[in-house]
């Protein structure tokens, strides 16, 4: 049996209707799905801390973006199991969506809830979002071709970066004037926006007859180059985080001020961000992913010696400029990786095959950042990114070719 779908796969230049419609579902999607991280990686910290909680316990609060490391352990399920009424994979994204907003508004009114309480209905938003995100991604590598990958990757990283401020700069900022219940409704507001979109994506989305074998680790092992793909992730995402995750932090301790980091850097980065992965996603189409890469990477090795110039001569100035800048090359550098990832999971168990990679990627990125903080406690920030940039460089050469092999399995 064969149903008609409006794939957004064209061979042209530009987008038709039915392309723009499809990215800008994603993009409310991901704007959603940004403005919840955010405000648990950037917002709620902060938010925990002036409500007078000590240091230690504010710190629960990053065990919840764990479920954004793990969620390649359900990820067969989404592979697997489809909701009755709707697509298999728009399906996902719906109900998980509309559990994420319920969580969100229970959330709305325990301001003044014990922590634990708090941390349990958080973390049901967390794994929802998680779970809303794999299937998002199964449903981009499913229907998009090799030339709208980039455009995809694009999507992502720039929607992600305005969910972002919004959920980590934004909402937090006006905690006074629209109150706790306010963040999650405004959350709220953004997530009920992106779930009618969500409800659009079915009309692009290919049928399936028959549900995927299940996928044993031994067969997943045995795939030809998987490991490898799943080597080449991690590896990219540690040396990434390594180079570029503990930016804000090194310009503390050069003298900037918390209220710069968080107005400057906290605001003009993810919008530097937004430009450098549309700008990679743009060059990729015009003139291909080869000198898009090599331009990103030339731009993060420079990032990182700037800052190993500034660290040494405690230079703020210089400090902030290489992290600003550096945003961009960063999100240049995602695109093209992140495009890649995409085009690794095709296949019929593409949930899995994407949550995968990307879920342990980000894990070996958390590790990395970890073990940076100790490194850097013994070295010092100059020598730590001197070492930080020779490690970058390595990976990216021994990945270049994986990266831009567009017919690898």
């Amino acid at each position: 049996m064969t149903e008609t779908t409006h794939s957004p796969e064209h061979a042209g230049q530009k987008m038709n209707t039915s392309s723009l419609i499809f990215f800008a579902a994603i993009t409310l999607l991901y704007i959603s799905f940004g403005t919840v991280l955010g405000f648990v990686q950037g917002g709620l910290p902060p938010l925990l801390r002036a409500q007078g909680l000590d240091v230690e316990t504010v710190g629960v609060a990053f065990f919840l973006y764990v479920p954004i490391g793990l969620a390649f352990l359900w990820a067969p399920l989404i592979d697997r199991y489809h909701t009755p009424l709707l697509r298999p994979r728009s399906g996902w994204i719906v109900v998980m969506q509309a559990v994420s907003l319920l969580g969100l508004v229970v959330l709305s009114t325990g301001e003044s809830w014990p922590l634990g309480l708090l941390f349990a209905v958080g973390l049901v938003v967390t794994v929802a979002v998680a779970t809303m995100d794999i299937a998002l991604e199964a449903l981009i590598v499913d229907s998009v071709n090799e030339r709208q990958r980039a455009i995809a990757a694009a999507c992502k990283i720039s929607s992600f970066c305005v969910g972002a401020i919004f959920g980590g700069g934004v909402f937090v900022a006006l905690t006074a004037t629209i109150g706790w219940s306010g963040i999650f409704f405004c959350m709220v507001a953004l997530g009920a926006i992106a779930l009618v979109a969500a409800l659009l994506l079915g009309r692009f989305e290919r049928h399936a007859d028959t549900r995927p074998p299940a996928l044993s680790l031994r067969a997943l092992v045995r795939r030809p180059n998987f490991l490898k793909k799943l080597g080449l992730t991690c590896s990219l995402f540690a040396a990434i985080v390594s180079l570029f995750a503990l930016n804000r932090v090194a310009l503390i301790d050069l003298g900037m001020s918390l209220e710069a980091n968080g107005w400057i850097v906290g605001t003009v980065g993810p919008i530097v961000s937004i430009a450098g992965a549309l700008l990679a996603a743009a060059c990729t189409r015009m003139i291909g992913t080869k000198p898009v890469l090599y331009a990103s990477a030339a731009g993060a090795v420079a990032t990182g010696a700037t800052w190993a110039i500034a660290a040494a001569n405690m230079n703020l100035e210089l400090g902030t400029i290489a992290t600003l800048v550096g945003a961009g090359w960063l999100a240049s550098v995602y695109t093209v990786i992140y495009a890649a990832i995409l085009r690794w999971s095709v296949g019929p168990t593409s949930a899995t095959d994407y949550a995968i990679l990307f879920s342990l990627g980000n894990l070996a990125g958390l590790v990395a950042a970890g073990i940076a903080t100790q490194l850097i406690a013994h070295l010092g920030w100059p020598t730590f990114y001197s070492m930080a940039t020779g490690l970058f460089i390595l990976v990216v050469a021994i990945a270049r070719r994986d990266l831009l092999d567009e017919d690898s399995p």
